[in-house]
């Protein structure tokens, strides 16, 4: 089973080097009157989006350009872009996405406030977190300043990476493992039970997990089985077992079509930005660059707030204050006058 991980995974790394990773460049307009522009640049390949691991609501009301890398004029950009009449629009168009099974969440979320003398803009887009891999937890693997280093400095440390190595490989057993737990108990054989199958638990993930082990397909994988319990029981449940590789090898697919995009996400509100978790360019303008491992096992959460002064409000509100201060001198004076 290890070896069909490796070789499926360097078969889809392959594939994708040879058509190009993806650099998914994400822009946002949040226009003064609630109105919404987003653009999506992908360099790289971008056929096929539909069965991207990475949500893309692109359709026939979106406007396509193709340019040339600036960079690498060989190179092409495509750019979708599309303006919407406000957030929920833009919510629905990413909510009604709903294919392929295995995909990112997008939450996208703006909001507009009027105070007296300013006007707040407040907006927030969550990548949510996508770990499919939930029977062994990540913290008994690494400690949480070693899980940081892994997401903020990728390929920098053999040890770390070791160790995620490691936690993929007992993740992907036990769900293997999960699948003969239940066929055990629903075939309910007396030549294999649940006992006999714990017994030899430690036995079967070295002889599938091994990197030199050749059971790759299932009828490799129930013929080790038949000879680590004496038995051919689990031969009745081939087609279960089948699907639980199946299901394995798409979860790989999923993590790698991720794992190989960059991310770059940028905001533009109106007015002058003021707090943001994300790069801070220039007035107005915020950006974030990530890769899939900010959020693989939390979600990532980017938020900005900007402000605008209303000038007129203001000016108006100063007007009023010179009249009330004018008001009260001239009764001041007046009562002077009355009673000298």
């Amino acid at each position: 089973m290890n070896k069909k991980m490796n070789t499926t995974l360097s078969v889809l790394l392959l594939t994708l080097w040879i058509a190009g990773c993806r650099e998914i460049k994400t822009t946002t307009t949040i226009y003064e009157d609630g109105r919404i522009e987003r653009k999506i640049a992908i360099e790289g390949d971008s056929d096929k989006l539909q069965e991207s691991a990475f949500p893309f609501p692109i359709d026939s009301t979106w406007s396509r350009q193709r340019t040339h890398q600036a960079q690498d004029s060989t190179k092409t950009v495509t750019t979708w872009s599309r303006q919407f009449s406000g957030i929920a629009e833009l919510q629905a168009c990413y909510k009604a996405i709903t294919h392929p099974a295995l995909r990112v969440k997008v939450d996208i979320k703006s909001e507009r406030k009027f105070r007296w003398f300013y006007t707040y803009w407040q907006y927030s887009e969550t990548y949510h977190a996508y770990n499919v891999h939930i029977l062994k937890p990540v913290s008994d693997y690494l400690s949480a300043d070693e899980l940081l280093f892994w997401i903020n400095k990728p390929d920098s440390s053999d040890e770390v990476e070791k160790k995620m190595d490691q936690w993929m490989m007992d993740n992907m057993f036990a769900e293997f493992y999960q699948t003969l737990q239940h066929q055990v108990r629903r075939l309910n054989d007396p030549r294999l039970d649940i006992q006999l199958l714990d017994a030899h638990k430690s036995e079967l993930y070295h002889a599938l997990m091994d990197s030199s082990s050749e059971a790759d397909e299932v009828d490799e994988i129930l013929a080790v089985c038949q000879q680590i319990y004496g038995s051919d029981v689990l031969n009745a449940a081939r087609v279960a077992i089948d699907s639980s590789l199946i299901s394995l090898e798409k979860h790989l697919e999923f993590e790698t079509d991720l794992s190989l995009n960059s991310y770059t996400n940028t905001v533009l509100l109106p007015g002058q930005l003021w707090a943001s978790n994300g790069q801070i360019v220039e007035q107005g303008q915020v950006t974030w660059n990530l890769t899939s491992r900010n959020f693989q096992f939390e979600d990532f959460s980017m938020w900005a707030r900007s402000r605008k002064a209303n000038i007129g409000l203001t000016i108006l509100s100063a007007l009023m204050a010179i009249l009330l201060a004018a008001g009260l001198i001239i009764a001041h004076i007046k009562s002077r006058n009355v009673n000298p």
